[in-house]
């Protein structure tokens, strides 16, 4: 349960994104009937395989014909506006080498070992693009990242594991496609992991499958929605953060969309996540008047 302590409202999904909604609901509640059709897309994980779900809601949306003026995507901003954001591709990796007693090295392929010189060459890329670019300096990090966040193998501390499975995700910018960056592991995987792999155990093999993707945005200044966030909240700076979220979707199908909603991803995915009571009301109050204005 949310608990409120001086200025914070406390809870699980506070700030990403549950506050947001509550803030969504509470303006939508007073807006009147003639300001016309207002639509909430609300998905869980929308940064893993859930991804999907809104992507069969467009779909369903463009067979029936519905057309949708504008999107706002209320992830925590600080409420301001975000015009721009990386794109987000998670993929899992399977590494299978071949089991043995650990006294018997020769008559084993060490998956594990087989699974980290492929993690180490991912962290060379991240490395790469960290010193070497290419670069947006709007962005609050300002190149291409990937991490491998997620590693499980082995059965036994005196058995060779046969199995070896871990997960990376990459955020991109524009300029650096998905493409680009899978062929660079499995370019790596070809030429290098796999025949070394292959002279222990001639049935070793790697297996890569994507779990999730979204697209990045990039928001037009043009666009009636982007100006008019602008002028709601006074704020007229180039922002890009490196969180990824819906919005590239609802752009994809010719959506103007911009993202801004209450409080600072700094505070998401932690125990004690929270957000300031402060800007629930601020993000209410623009709704607000996002209606009246429309």
């Amino acid at each position: 349960m949310p608990q409120v302590r001086g200025e914070l409202l406390h809870g699980r999904g506070a700030v990403d994104m549950k506050g947001a909604i509550a803030a969504m609901v509470a303006a939508v509640a007073e807006v009147p009937q003639e300001a016309g059709t207002i639509s909430f897309i609300i998905t869980g994980d929308e940064e893993g395989p859930s991804i999907n779900g809104t992507k069969k809601v467009l779909e369903w949306l463009e067979s029936r014909g519905e057309k949708i003026d504008f999107c706002i995507v209320g992830e925590p901003t600080s409420m301001r506006p975000v015009v721009a954001h990386k794109g987000l591709n998670a993929y899992r990796c399977r590494v299978h080498g071949k089991a043995a007693h650990s006294s018997l090295t020769t008559q084993g392929c060490n998956a594990i070992e087989h699974a980290a010189r492929l993690i180490c060459h991912i962290r060379d890329l991240a490395q790469m693009w960290r010193s070497e670019g290419p670069f947006d300096e709007f962005y609050d990090v300002p190149y291409t990242t990937i991490t491998t966040n997620q590693i499980a193998g082995g059965i036994a501390m005196n058995t060779i594991p046969d199995a070896c499975e871990f997960t990376y995700e990459f955020r991109n910018l524009a300029s650096v496609t998905p493409q680009q960056v899978q062929e660079r592991i499995g370019a790596y995987v070809q030429r290098e992991l796999l025949p070394s792999m292959q002279r222990e155990f001639a049935g070793a093999r790697v297996e890569i499958d994507k779990l999730a993707a979204a697209p990045g945005l990039d928001a037009s200044e043009q666009a009636a929605i982007t100006q008019l966030v602008r002028a709601l909240t006074g704020d007229e700076s180039v922002r890009k953060v490196a969180y990824g979220t819906e919005a590239g979707l609802f752009q994809g199908i010719g959506i103007p969309t911009v993202v801004c909603g209450p409080g600072s991803i700094e505070q998401a995915h932690k125990p004690d996540e929270f957000v300031e009571v402060d800007q629930l009301a601020q993000c209410e109050k623009f709704l607000r008047q996002l209606a009246a204005t429309l």
